[in-house]
């Protein structure tokens, strides 16, 4: 048999198999009724709501009244699909109308409950009729969680050099599968370290003179005597010939932080004052930026007021910026207003006898939906700030 013969048959076998099965479309259109989206794809987290505008043009010759309609078979009942109006009135030829399909999506859905469903728009007296598809997807979620009860609490006494086996509870609240980087870390007795810091200068020496003489040389000198910070008989560690009586304790009296929610939120001023700092003051606003704080601090703002306090001298003067702006593009209007503020302030603060800082703030987990290009994940989102803070 040639080649010929064998691709008729094979023709008409999908000729058959194609007239059996019906096709499957993601949309019907007439030519009447035109539809479009603002968007066909929307993704939600559990618990969250969106909405999609709807277009409807009648390309008819007459004045119409549509009906609105969904079709969610086969989508998941976690999601909730309402049109916030049932009828859209009185369109005119050539003419168009908008109207909101309300999107929501029950709390505890995973992704595995995206789907999709159609918009349906009729015109009842001539029984037409054209849909459009719009798909939704539920975004993940990731909530780690540990249950530290199993080990009496957060707060755990031990001796120094000594050993323990803690057992605790973790669980994945999230949507997703998960790996979790599980690390210890420790915090420092800060205020202790604070009100026992010195500058190591050779001054040191006490009064420990008795029986711990010797040729001590220095701040450190070493003699005879051993132990203490240089009081007692002979204990203090600049013994010997330096006999100066005095010793330099170094404090931060006065800290004044610039920032916004990442600075205000967990009242950071008051926990510097916790650490030993004598008096720390922060100026925040929702989404402040370095240039809105410069702009703040040319006027009669309190900003202005609380910088310039002739009975304040501030020791530092910390800077934080919105937490977008560091990595955008170098040539970004608004990098340039931040970089350039940061500048600024750092010329009035040293002008004020303090000297600044800036505050690096951190990047989201899973990037920003609204900058998806810079900042597609908490990688790449920290290293741009870093890098623009770097560049400040």
């Amino acid at each position: 048999m040639s080649s010929r013969p064998v691709r008729a048959v094979a023709f008409v076998l999908v000729l058959l198999f194609a007239s059996m099965s019906p096709l499957a479309l993601h949309a019907r259109a007439h030519q009447s009724i035109l539809l479009s989206t603002d968007t066909s794809h929307i993704m939600l987290m559990g618990g969250d709501s969106g909405n999609i505008t709807l277009n409807i043009e009648n390309n008819a010759s007459a004045i119409e009244t549509y009906n609105i309609t969904v079709d969610t078979t086969g989508l998941s009942t976690v999601w909730e699909i309402i049109p916030s109006e049932e009828t859209v009135e009185n369109v005119f030829p050539t003419w168009s109308k908008n109207t909101t399909i309300i999107v929501r999506l029950d709390e505890g859905a995973l992704p595995a409950d995206s789907g999709s469903f159609d918009i349906v728009v009729t015109e009842p007296d001539q029984n037409i009729s054209s849909s459009i598809t719009v798909y939704v997807s539920v975004s993940p979620s990731y909530l780690p969680s540990l249950n530290l009860s199993p080990m009496g609490g957060a707060l755990t006494a031990m001796d120094s050099g000594t050993n323990a086996t803690f057992s605790i509870e973790v669980e994945n609240l999230g949507s997703v599968q998960d790996t979790l980087l599980l690390d210890v870390e420790f915090e420092p007795d800060l205020a202790s370290w604070w009100a026992n810091y010195t500058n190591g200068s050779g001054n040191n020496s006490g009064n420990g003179t008795g029986n711990g003489t010797g040729n001590g040389t220095g701040g450190n000198g070493t003699g005879n005597g051993t132990g203490g910070n240089g009081t007692g008989n002979g204990t203090g560690n600049g013994t010997g010939n330096n006999t100066n009586n005095s010793t330099n304790v170094t404090t931060v009296d006065n800290v004044l932080m610039f920032g916004n929610s990442y600075t205000s939120f967990n009242s950071l001023h008051s926990i510097i004052e916790s650490l030993g700092v004598t008096n720390a003051d922060a100026l925040t606003g929702g989404g402040k930026t370095l240039a809105g704080h410069w702009s703040d601090v040319n006027s009669s703002h309190v900003s202005n007021t609380t910088l310039r306090n002739p009975s304040i001298d501030w020791d530092y003067v910390i800077l934080q910026d919105q937490s977008q702006i560091p990595g955008f593009y170098r040539t970004n209007a608004d990098w340039i207003a931040s970089k350039n503020a940061a500048v600024n302030l750092a010329d009035a603060i040293e002008d004020e006898g303090g000297e600044s800082i800036l505050m690096m703030t951190w990047g989201r987990r899973n990037g920003d939906a609204m900058n998806p290009t810079l900042y597609s994940n908490f990688s790449v989102m920290q290293d741009r700030l870093e890098s623009g803070y770097m560049d400040y």
